[in-house]
């Protein structure tokens, strides 16, 4: 049935993306941890920590990060956002702003697109005096980049493709039913992905054109597999059964059917659509709505993870960091515990539930040669 195809797609490309991983995530490696992450995959803290390092000495101290594009800004907010991080206040970082005030946001039509699905994954505050709203960004893409037969372009309203088409429909969805434009604009953008579906469910003969089809249905919560919703002949052959179809022998998913290998971003894709499938067949959140994510939650996990650990495995004075650290994240779980909604959390989880969890490999016992031990801890203010 189709929920156990998700949930072998999920798992093909979580083997291939953990068989495949760096031994530390850097920036640029969002879409692996985003998905990986998303799909509810353990990723060791040590290397999430390693990634919220580079992005952080990246955009720190460096004027002309900001002028980053904003789509890539944009993935990077996301990425930090699954992370249970806040995208508008990360080690003096302001991602919002940065997207909000882009002067780069007229460069293509998926640049307006993914500003608006990083500033609706966590309902995030807009600047005031913002050079872009979400109205304009709203209208900037329809009015610059939809053509007359429905579909999205890149560059311009003259052309089009399924990929750009799927991802602003994406963006619109949360704005579909409070403003008469944008209904008008979605019907017509789903007019135009069904006039390119293939008789086996697919789009270009390629993974990722049919992954972001998905990802357009469950964003307006229509199930991509009930023929009522105009994308299935039948239950039995949908877009799901056609983004298997490019599954690789040993898991991960290839970009066409006929490649030899499967490749990072058409696994990633791939399971993205599986998990918005999921989520959407469970009433959860959509994939890029992180208003699910729970930071308290995940810095108890971490409390948890660390009520084994004994004192014998590690130096007097690793241990003692430990628990100076522990100390003090039950302190913070305690505070937040009655606390609601994510700005509730604030700076005080300061990407702790990482660090904490970093401390089990970290602090194994090292030989009593007076050096330091590679550790990090908390500081008692945190």
């Amino acid at each position: 049935d189709n929920n156990s195809l998700a949930q072998v797609g999920i798992a093909s490309g979580a083997a291939y993306l953990t068989a495949n991983a760096p031994v530390e995530y850097r920036y640029g490696n969002e879409w692996e941890i985003f998905a990986l992450r998303r799909s509810g995959q353990t990723i060791a803290p040590a290397r999430l920590e390693a990634y919220l390092d580079s992005v952080a000495a990246v955009y720190q101290n460096n004027p002309g990060a900001t002028e980053t594009k904003p789509t890539t800004i944009a993935r990077v907010a996301l990425t930090l956002g699954v992370l249970g991080e806040n995208a508008a206040d990360f080690r003096g970082l302001n991602f919002i702003n940065m997207l909000c005030n882009s002067e780069r946001i007229g460069e293509g039509g998926n640049e307006p697109m993914w500003a608006l699905l990083a500033l609706d994954s966590r309902d995030y505050t807009e600047p005031a005096g913002a050079l872009w709203t979400r109205d304009k960004l709203v209208t900037e893409l329809i009015l610059q980049y939809q053509n007359p037969e429905g579909g999205f372009g890149l560059t311009d309203n003259v052309t089009a493709s399924v990929d750009m088409t799927a991802m602003a429909v994406q963006a619109l969805a949360p704005y579909y039913t409070g403003r008469a434009d944008v209904k008008e604009a979605v019907d017509k953008a789903l007019v135009y992905l069904q006039s390119q579906m293939s008789a086996d469910c697919g789009f270009n003969s390629n993974v990722e054109a049919t992954a972001q089809v998905v990802l357009a249905l469950a964003a307006l919560n229509r199930s991509p597999v009930l023929p009522e919703n105009g994308f299935a002949p039948n239950l039995s052959v949908n877009m799901l059964t056609n983004i298997t179809s490019f599954a690789a022998e040993g898991g991960g998913y290839k970009h066409y059917a006929a490649d030899r290998a499967p490749q990072i971003m058409s696994t990633t894709q791939a399971m993205l659509a599986f998990e918005a499938y999921r989520r959407q067949a469970n009433a959860e959140n959509f994939i890029y709505d992180l208003s699910d994510v729970n930071r308290l939650a995940m810095l108890q996990q971490r409390l948890a993870e660390i009520e084994h650990l004994q004192a014998a495995d590690y130096t007097a004075e690793s241990w003692q960091a430990l628990q100076t650290a522990k100390k003090c994240s039950a302190k913070v779980a305690g505070r937040n515990l009655h606390r609601s909604g994510f700005a509730g959390c604030g700076q005080s989880f300061g990407g702790g539930h990482c660090r904490l969890a970093a401390a089990k490999p970290g602090y194994k016992t090292q030989p009593q040669s007076g050096r330091q031990d590679d550790y990090r801890v908390f500081s008692p203010d945190w």
